[in-house]
């Protein structure tokens, strides 16, 4: 949650070939050694958690953005997408990525709707004071490097 918008990730830990369509239900992972696994569209599943936000929050669609980011060992093929606001990038791109969305909206959500925002959330996750605080430190440290 960021005056930027709310940041949705899905994480794919796949060390394969993507391949994919915004419209289909299933994706395809395919190995080197000719081996190939179906799995459930990230797109629709983070379109649910994103769906659970807006309802929970009543936030805007146009400010809640959706990102599916696939580990560095991936290879994304014939991926296709034309939902708003959604992405799919690889993780060593996510930095980048995050910066241009934030840079491009501007300040899309105020200040003092955060907390409150969070304090909505917050029972929907188990993340604790700890482990918030270690993760905002984490994200300005990224903010603060894409920066300079």
């Amino acid at each position: 949650i960021h005056t930027n918008g709310i940041f949705v990730l899905e994480s794919k830990n796949y060390n394969g070939w993507i391949f994919g369509k915004d419209t289909d239900k299933n994706w395809t992972v395919s190995y080197p050694n000719g081996k190939k696994y179906s799995l459930y569209n990230p797109i629709l599943q983070n379109k649910t958690h994103v769906a659970a936000i807006r309802k929970i929050t009543g936030i805007s669609p146009s400010k809640i953005f959706s990102f599916i980011v696939f580990g560095r060992d991936t290879e994304l093929k014939k991926i296709t997408n034309n939902i708003p606001n959604t992405y799919i990038i690889r993780a060593i791109g996510l930095s980048r990525k995050l910066s241009m969305v934030m840079e491009e909206n501007g300040h899309i959500i105020d200040d003092f709707s955060i907390m409150p925002t969070y304090e909505k959330l917050k029972p929907y996750s188990k993340v604790t004071d700890d482990i918030k605080q270690s993760h905002i430190e984490h994200v300005q440290k990224i903010i603060n490097r894409t920066k300079k």
